[in-house]
């Protein structure tokens, strides 16, 4: 009769368990849902929207004449504001996806960005091998966009300060702890630039409250050095 009614525990919490797991499921199941159809909504309406803006911004400098020099530089400031605002609703859409949620996809966005970002610059972008293995590794979307955030901002302070020939981007697993590191061969700075400007400050502040650990390495004429990792 124990032995029975051990049994009926069991089954009881078993079936429990699996309601449970079957609902969480269905609850991501539905959340994922969600996501993606509001990434293709935002870029159905958004990014058609901010593409005419962009389009028509173009067609009003052609019809100013070069005397209408501050109306010109107004119209610059439009066209750049719009193009910065589609830039950051692309990666507002590609996080949304739920099809990104991997440390792989993340890796290619950003060594797409990287070659493109210093494309016209002078400086060579170089990236290492992005392994399959990244696949396995699941991230949430507030990550996602913290990461891109963060790591378009080390970019850009590289493009504006570090006078490099060449940067370098390189994203791999090792030893159960995930790396994302960012390098420059430039002219690197002093104890005192890392503690004072170019948006360090903010970077170190959003890694983390992520979670995550951060370590910058700089030499005067030896180029800047930028470590992030997570324990997996």
């Amino acid at each position: 009769f124990v032995l029975i009614i051990f049994s009926l525990i069991l089954m009881i919490i078993y079936a429990a368990h699996h309601y449970v797991v079957n609902q969480k499921t269905k609850h991501l199941s539905e959340l994922n849902k969600i996501r993606l159809q509001a990434a293709d909504d935002f870029h159905d309406h958004v990014g058609h929207t901010l593409t005419r803006i962009s389009l028509f911004t173009e067609l009003l400098k052609k019809n100013l004449s070069i005397e209408q020099k501050k109306t010109i530089e107004y119209v610059d400031k439009i066209s750049s504001a719009s193009s910065n605002l589609y830039n950051e609703a692309k990666d507002f859409i590609w996080s949304l996806d739920p099809n990104n949620d991997t440390v792989y996809e993340l890796a290619v966005h950003l060594k797409d960005f990287g070659e493109d970002f210093f494309s016209r610059t002078g400086i060579s972008f170089n990236s290492d091998e992005i392994f399959e293995e990244l696949n396995k590794l699941k991230i949430s979307m507030q990550i996602k966009r913290e990461l891109i955030f963060v790591f378009k901002e080390l970019m850009n302070n590289a493009l504006k300060y570090s006078k490099a020939e060449n940067v370098f981007l390189n994203i791999y697993k090792k030893n159960n702890i995930l790396y994302l590191e960012f390098k420059d061969d430039g002219v690197g700075f002093t104890i005192e630039d890392l503690s004072i400007g170019r948006g360090i400050s903010s970077i170190r502040n959003r890694i983390q409250k992520l979670g995550f650990k951060i370590n910058f390495e700089s030499e005067l004429n030896k180029g800047t050095s930028i470590s992030i990792s997570s324990q997996l």
